[in-house]
């Protein structure tokens, strides 16, 4: 019962959500402008931003929740930014692979193969793999296969600048889920400077990108 739930969840998702059109309509320009935003509450993410380290806005989709992360530190290869709340988000070169704080956390991912077709700009079928955290404290680890697929290419705006990037789609299916996450890749360095990307099936997806 509880897997056929989360299937119907993420297919409700994808079908309320935007369907990944090429654009940035998501996000605004928060960055040094948040006075929408909440007061932060983490000491951690006020001491960051006082030291004035890169940001990256956020955008909880589902909830229309945005925020501007900062970036803290480097954890065995995955890049750690820090929430206003204290929530906690780790990219691996800008793929999603951890979350804490967030409720039904992702605890690992391992996404190489899907890294490494979308830093090519290569049309291919790549394997990941999920450990997320369940209600009952347990770690449960889940495998998705994932199509991978180079739409077109997209000049992509980021504030003053306009970037030359592949926009592609990686669209996976797994036993317990099936999900989509949409990239926007520099095809100059492979660097993924916009994404929308499954943190989990209950919180939907997070919208990331680059502040410049």
């Amino acid at each position: 019962m509880m897997r056929r739930a989360i299937l119907a969840l993420a297919m409700f998702g994808l079908a309320a959500c935007a369907t990944g059109q090429p654009g940035n309509s998501l996000f605004r320009q928060i960055a040094g402008d948040d006075g929408a935003l909440t007061p932060p509450s983490s000491a951690r993410y006020i001491a960051l931003e006082q030291a004035g380290a890169r940001a990256m806005q956020a955008v909880v989709e589902d909830r229309d929740q945005r925020d501007l992360l900062y970036y803290s530190h480097m954890l065995n290869g995955v890049a750690v930014w820090y929430g206003r709340d204290g929530v906690q988000i780790g990219l691996r070169d800008g793929i999603m692979v951890m979350t804490r704080g967030i409720g039904g956390d992702l605890m690992a991912a391992d996404a190489r193969q899907s890294l490494a077709l979308l830093r090519a700009g290569r049309n291919g079928t790549a394997q990941r793999f999920h450990s997320y955290l369940t209600g009952n404290d347990q770690i449960e680890t889940r495998s998705y296969v994932c199509d991978i697929t180079r739409i077109q290419d997209f000049a992509l705006p980021i504030g003053d600048v306009t970037l030359p990037t592949w926009y592609m789609k990686e669209s996976c299916r797994g036993s317990d889920l099936i999900f989509e996450n949409y990239y926007w890749i520099d095809r100059r360095n492979g660097e993924i400077r916009q994404s929308r990307q499954l943190a989990n099936p209950f919180s939907g997806r997070i919208a990331f990108q680059q502040v410049l």
